[in-house]
């Protein structure tokens, strides 16, 4: 007898259209990881692939996003795919508009699951049996309470099935909108998306993933993780099994932490780490710094022998007190900088705001994007996180 088993490929955090740092080739590395899974999932002969949340990295993506979009999940379907896909934050509109998935559903095959625009419920037929699919949007800190509500009134109606979040556990992030325990039970596998860390835990003899974004996007997922994953599941009558699947097409990154008594060695150091990636891609370099206060010879340093063998490098001060810099004290900081040097945004900041500079550029992200009301609260929300961030030192 022939065993039955439903094969998926799992992906989350995807961002098509993000553009780190501003840098091209940053948006041009999404895309071509996004490509890489898709033909992965096209190499492995899976049934469907999931897309738990945040494919975009906006509601308004550029065209060349939904453009790569469009051609990815045509493929999919070309080969007898079936695409799935719900709305992860960054997907989700803060103004009274649709967001891009809608569009992708209405030109593609696409299956787009959501509580509030299309069903959250669907069925499909693989292999001869019925898979049930259930999701949801994503909800934020302050919508937990219903969140758990409708969580409270969702159950596995058929043999297959799989429940798709894009949430944060509290088991797996202190601050998470819910609990493993408010998950409900029965489902052959929980696809989750939100968490940029390859994350896997047990529940009720099954498995509750987050693949991780396959591209690493911030410094601390660059730290925590050293390569990017998506998630291959089987699942049979009598259980689930899960494989990680390293992508290749990742741009390689590296840190390394600099301090005013090692420079020259540091810096040597760092050229040879640059020098054994072998990789096509030039890597992408995060310097922190401690200690220096003056960065003229460390500037100069870098650009004549790191600036030739890398994609970008960008220096984050490591001082762990926030400095008052006055203004004509940082006005001279950047004239005495060399014509030749780049000043960076982040460089300037972090000279004033040290190790809560990403608070900082969160916030200005958030209000230059969207200055409506949405736009404000989630500004607020980042400012509450790092007031507790400081209380936190202040107990150390």
């Amino acid at each position: 007898m022939i065993r039955l088993s439903i094969q998926l490929l799992h992906t989350a955090d995807i961002h098509l259209g993000h553009r780190q740092y501003g840098i091209v080739e940053r948006e041009k590395d999404v895309y071509e990881v996004f490509n890489e899974i898709i033909d992965l999932a096209l190499r492995e002969h899976v049934d469907l692939v999931i897309f738990a949340g945040d494919l975009f990295d906006t509601p308004k993506p550029p065209p060349q996003a939904l453009l790569v979009a469009i051609r990815g999940i045509q493929r999919l379907s070309e080969r007898g795919i079936k695409p799935i896909a719900i709305l992860g934050d960054h997907d989700l509109p803060r103004r009274r508009m649709l967001p891009a998935l809608v569009l992708l559903k209405e030109v593609t095959p696409l299956i787009l699951l959501s509580d509030t625009i299309t069903n959250s419920e669907h069925r499909i037929l693989v292999k001869g049996e019925e898979l049930q699919l259930v999701g949801l949007d994503a909800h934020n800190i302050t919508q937990s309470l219903a969140l758990k509500t409708k969580l409270s009134q969702v159950k596995p109606r058929a043999r297959y099935s799989i429940l798709i979040l894009h949430q944060s556990l509290r088991e797996v992030v202190p601050y998470g909108e819910i609990s493993l325990a408010d998950l409900p039970r029965g489902f052959k596998y929980y696809a989750l998306g939100h968490v940029h860390k390859t994350t896997v835990l047990t529940f009720n003899n099954t498995y509750v993933a987050y693949p991780g974004s396959p591209e690493a996007l911030k410094l601390d997922e660059v730290k925590s993780q050293d390569s990017r994953y998506v998630i291959f599941a089987e699942l049979t009558r009598e259980s689930t099994s899960i494989e990680r699947i390293k992508l290749l097409k990742p741009r390689p990154q590296l840190y390394i932490e600099i301090t005013s008594s090692d420079i020259e060695e540091k810096v040597r150091k760092l050229l040879h780490l640059v020098s054994l990636i072998k990789k096509e891609k030039k890597p992408l370099v995060h310097i922190g710094v401690k200690g220096i206060r003056e960065r003229k010879h460390l500037y100069s340093l870098l650009d004549r022998t790191l600036s030739k063998h890398v994609l970008y490098y960008r220096i984050l001060t490591l001082d762990t007190e926030v400095n008052t810099v006055k203004t004509s004290s940082l006005l001279q900081t950047m004239l005495q900088i060399e014509s030749t040097t780049k000043i960076r945004l982040e460089d300037v900041l972090s000279s004033i705001f040290g190790n809560y500079t990403s608070y900082v550029m969160k916030i200005i992200e958030v209000l230059s994007t969207d200055p409506q009301k949405h736009a404000i609260l989630e500004a607020i929300e980042v400012t509450n996180k790092l007031y507790k961030d400081l209380l936190e030192g202040d107990k150390k």
